[in-house]
């Protein structure tokens, strides 16, 4: 058996998150254990900086961005038609 194929990594950005989730991390895992009656789960934190977390675009600039990325033509159309975010 895999050890690696039951441990959970939780991102965060920084040490104070970091420690919060330490503190959480024994009543996450009895939790988890009891429910999934797994007695071999694990949960490890790492901190990651804020540009590597995988977040999805909220704000409208942000949602453009992204699909601008996908398809340039996007920003040589919204200068074309002089278009704004909202």
């Amino acid at each position: 058996m895999d050890s690696s194929n039951y441990l959970i990594t939780f991102s965060v950005v920084n040490d104070l998150q970091k420690e919060e989730m330490l503190k959480l991390r024994p009543k996450l895992l009895k939790i988890l254990k009891t429910r999934l009656k797994n007695k071999i789960i694990q949960i490890n934190i790492k901190i990651l900086p804020a540009g590597q977390l995988n977040r999805k675009p909220y704000l409208p600039k942000e949602k453009f961005e992204y699909m601008a990325k996908i398809n340039p033509n996007l920003k040589l159309l919204r200068d074309k038609l002089n278009l704004d975010y909202d």
